[in-house]
């Protein structure tokens, strides 16, 4: 729509509410550009996307239906759905360009999962047989833990903590600096 944008060094400052605005979807694109690329992928036709999302754990219940929706139906920013978890119905296609190539994709389906969740992602298989696991995921902003019993998510004994790794260094730099 006549709108530029470009990656930058600088951080976006941490919100609890990513839906405000349009600048983590857009953010989605240049990520979804460059993961097409790297895998040799390119097409100049449109290109159906299954996209997974992650929320923290502690927003999850609350944000889950918002956040799905707002990758499920770019256009809308603010359209009503009572599905819980996918977003399915009144997409368009997205055209924008990155690096020079036209892209034209077409987000078919949203999944979106506690961001902790999507750390065990790759271990999975031996979690699924354990009685009991808690998980850690230490970002920048937040430190997300969720337990799992036998392979199954509870959102009862999962949190947030405001305690990333950015904030740690920025308590320690504070530190020494005075």
């Amino acid at each position: 729509q006549n709108t530029y944008y470009t990656l930058s060094t600088e951080r976006i400052p941490y919100r609890k509410d990513k839906t405000e605005d349009d600048r983590f979807f857009i953010l989605t694109l240049f990520a979804l550009a460059g993961e097409i690329e790297a895998r040799g992928a390119y097409s100049s036709e449109v290109q159906r996307i299954q996209l997974a999302v992650g929320l923290p754990p502690a927003h999850f219940g609350a944000q889950v239906e918002r956040f799905t929706q707002y990758f499920g139906q770019p256009a809308h920013f603010g359209a009503q759905n009572k599905s819980f978890i996918r977003y399915f119905k009144d997409r368009d296609v997205i055209k924008f360009s990155y690096h020079g190539k036209p892209h034209s994709i077409y987000i078919e389906d949203v999944a979106c999962f506690p961001q902790a969740y999507a750390a065990a992602a790759t271990m999975l298989h031996t979690l699924v047989e354990e009685p009991k696991a808690v998980i850690l995921d230490i970002g920048g902003f937040t430190a997300d833990y969720l337990l799992m019993k036998n392979g199954e998510i509870d959102l009862t004994s999962c949190d947030s903590l405001e305690n990333g790794v950015i904030l740690l260094y920025n308590k320690v730099r504070s530190k020494v600096n005075s």
